[in-house]
């Protein structure tokens, strides 16, 4: 994310042991100076409830990230871009969103821009 230049002015992770490490690791690691939110809501839920959740943000917020849990997160992505990514663990996935306010996010008017997939 950082050498992409990609910030998220917030963070927001399941409040699942394992996703709040790997938030910490990936706030570290793309230098986030601000505040992890840990959400009970993105945890043991279903895909409709991320799209509810990034509909719901405050539109303060003008790029988020959101650490979260599969299938979930693949039924969400393809839900916002049309596009079927199967999250491996730890993968990152960038969608970009041409809307003022996050309530005008809708079925398949998010943009792919790229997945990173860990290698290890």
């Amino acid at each position: 994310m950082s050498d992409d230049g990609i910030m998220p002015t917030r963070i927001f992770s399941s409040s699942a042991k394992r996703t709040k490490v790997t938030a910490k690791i990936c706030s570290e690691r793309a230098g986030y100076q601000g505040r992890i939110r840990f959400e009970e809501d993105l945890y043991e839920t279903c895909g409709d409830s991320y799209v509810a959740f990034l509909t719901g943000l405050n539109n303060k917020h003008d790029s988020v990230m959101i650490v979260g849990h599969n299938p979930e997160l693949s039924d969400a992505i393809t839900f916002f871009t049309g596009d079927q990514i199967n999250m491996s663990p730890c993968a990152l996935v960038c969608i970009e969103f041409a809307v003022e306010e996050w309530g005008s996010v809708r079925d398949s008017n998010g943009i792919l821009r790229w997945v990173q997939i860990p290698t290890n």
